[in-house]
C-alpha cells in the first residue's frame, strides 16, 4: 500500500484544488449547464455562432447589394425608354408639321395657274380678241379656285402652330379671287360677243372684288410667309397667288 505520507500529501492537494475553484463564486452556486451538440456550455455565457451563420449573413448581404443595382438599372432603363419615347413623339410632330406646310405650299402653286388663266383671258379682253378661248379663260380660272377651295376645306393645318389662321386666311383669299373671276365673268357676258367697255356698274363690280381679293392676299400672306421661310418654301406675294 502507499506511504502514508504520499496520501496525506495528495489529500491536501485535491482540498486546495477545491476551495480555489469555489473562491470564485458563491458558496453553494451552481451554473447551470447547455448542451449544444456534444460540449457542455454555461448557460449565462455567450453562444457561440455556428460556422453557416456567417456565411448565411454574407449571402444575405450579397442579395441586398444585388437587388439595389437591379432596382438602379431598371431606373435607367426606364429612364432611357420614356426618353426615346420624347423623342419619337418630337420627331413624329415635326414631319406632321412638315406635311402641313408642304401641302400649303401645293395648293399655292396650283393657285397660279388659275391666276394665269385669268391674266390670259384679260389680255386677249384688252386686245379686242373676242371668242370661245378668252371665255373659257375665265371660266379656268374659277374652276382653279373652286377646286383648291375644295383642297383647303379638308386641309389639316393643324400641326402649323398658325395652322387655324393659315387655313382661314387661305379660304379666304381663294374665296374673294374666286368673286374676283365670277365678276370678270359677268362683265365679259354682258357684251354679248363684243369688246368690253372699261366703264359701268359691272366694270366697277371687277374693281371692287379685285380689292376684296388683294387685302385677302395680304392678310394670308402676312401669316403664311414666316411659316414658309422657317420650313425654307417659296415666299409669295399677291401678285403670285
Amino acid at each position: 500500500m502507499p506511504p502514508v505520507a504520499d496520501a496525506e500529501t495528495e489529500a491536501r492537494r485535491h482540498a486546495y484544488q477545491q476551495r480555489m475553484a469555489g473562491a470564485g463564486r458563491p458558496s453553494g452556486s451552481t451554473e447551470p449547464q447547455v448542451t449544444v451538440g456534444r460540449t457542455s456550455l454555461p448557460a449565462s455565457g455567450p453562444v457561440p455562432r455556428p460556422a453557416g451563420a456567417a456565411r448565411d449573413l454574407k449571402s444575405l448581404r450579397m442579395a441586398g447589394l444585388w437587388l439595389a443595382i437591379l432596382a438602379v438599372m431598371a431606373v435607367v432603363a426606364f429612364a432611357g425608354i420614356k426618353a426615346m419615347q420624347w423623342h419619337d413623339t418630337r420627331a413624329a410632330e415635326a414631319a406632321a408639321r412638315t406635311a402641313a406646310a408642304n401641302k400649303v405650299a401645293a395648293i399655292l402653286d396650283e393657285s397660279i395657274v388659275g391666276r394665269q388663266n385669268l391674266l390670259t383671258a384679260i389680255g386677249l379682253i384688252r386686245k379686242c380678241k373676242i371668242g370661245d378661248a378668252t371665255r373659257r379663260g375665265i371660266q379656268n380660272a374659277a374652276k382653279n379656285r373652286q377646286t383648291l377651295l375644295a383642297k383647303v376645306t379638308v386641309l389639316d393645318t393643324s400641326p402649323l402652330p398658325e395652322g387655324a389662321e393659315i387655313k382661314s386666311g387661305l379660304q379666304a383669299a381663294l374665296a374673294r379671287s374666286l368673286e374676283a373671276d365670277e365678276a370678270y365673268l359677268k362683265w365679259y357676258d354682258a357684251a354679248k360677243g363684243h369688246c368690253p367697255k372699261q366703264s359701268g356698274r359691272l366694270f366697277a363690280a371687277i374693281d371692287k372684288a379685285n380689292e376684296r381679293s388683294q387685302d385677302a392676299k395680304a392678310a394670308f400672306l402676312a401669316v403664311w410667309n414666316p411659316v414658309a421661310r422657317e420650313y425654307e418654301l417659296p415666299e409669295r406675294d399677291k401678285s403670285s397667288i
